[in-house]
């Protein structure tokens, strides 16, 4: 499991730098925890269009979400 902590980031650079990873994963299975402060509103459809798993989990430190590729 990868952690990519993005708090603190303007946008739209959580999203590029969380694509840019997701865009190396080959056909074995990953998965990637993403740190952000504000809800990623745009990374959603893109997940759902490339496939991905995920999950949100909402804290007082953050928003985590957890990425899987369908494997």
């Amino acid at each position: 499991m990868e952690i990519l902590d993005n708090r603190g980031l303007p946008p739209p650079q959580p999203l590029l730098r969380t694509l840019d990873i997701l865009d190396q994963w080959d056909e074995t299975p990953h998965q990637l925890v993403m740190v952000v402060d504000r809800e990623p509103y745009l990374l959603y459809p893109e997940l759902d269009l490339r496939g991905f798993a995920y999950q949100v989990d909402r804290r007082a430190d953050g928003i985590y979400v957890t990425i899987r590729n369908r494997v």
